[in-house]
């Protein structure tokens, strides 16, 4: 089954980009006989302005937009706020780090904006530190982020690839056999189950 899904942070008046991207997906779960979800995107707590969940669900209904689940009716997957999904989270991030597929960032807010001045972008440098030491300063209740332990590509020593399913010709070698052409999107798509499956 089709299912597609909104995520609106509460930050603010509704925004004529979730009414564009919702329209799109509510269009494609009704094609395809499928689900449009609405999730909460409300973990962003400094930016958070009381009212805005209800005005942003209230736009969504006055555009035509009904969705089968979200926060204020309900359905099997919930709960549809972000913030209501932390406990689940924090329980994959921790295995995420026992596996060592991630890690723990100290970086202060003002440290961070000179590293992205000096280099662009965040260098991965928490990733060189002991996982020991990090434990014990996140026991010690030292303010931090878990990020994700991604390989390096073209240079960039922390870059992650992203592929888009829907754009797999863009990606298709075009030296390669016709036949072994006609497989690579179909194999793409089975090494992504392969990754979807490690990661659950």
């Amino acid at each position: 089954m089709v299912v597609t899904r909104i995520a609106p942070s509460p930050t603010g008046d509704p925004h004529v980009g979730t009414a564009y991207i919702a329209l799109f997906n509510y269009a494609w779960a009704r094609r395809n006989g499928g689900r449009f979800i609405v999730r909460i995107e409300d973990t962003d707590r400094a930016r958070y302005v009381p009212g805005a969940e209800e005005r942003i669900l209230a736009a969504l209904k006055w555009l035509g937009l009904s969705y089968d689940e979200g926060p204020d009716v309900g359905g099997p997957h919930g709960p549809y706020r972000q913030s209501e999904r932390l406990p689940l989270y924090q329980k994959y991030a921790e295995e995420l780090l026992k596996r060592g597929w991630a890690y723990r960032a100290f970086e202060t807010p003002e440290e961070l904006e000179q590293i992205r001045k000096e280099k662009g972008g965040y260098d991965g440098r928490a990733r060189n530190i002991p996982p020991e030491e990090a434990e014990e300063r996140a026991r010690r209740g030292e303010p931090h982020v878990i990020r994700l332990k991604v390989p390096g590509i073209g240079g960039h020593p922390h870059a992650c690839p992203v592929f888009d399913v829907m754009h797999f010709g863009a990606f298709i070698n075009p030296h390669a056999s016709r036949r072994s052409r006609a497989r690579q999107p179909k194999r793409e798509i089975q090494r992504m189950q392969m990754r979807r499956a490690v990661i659950q």
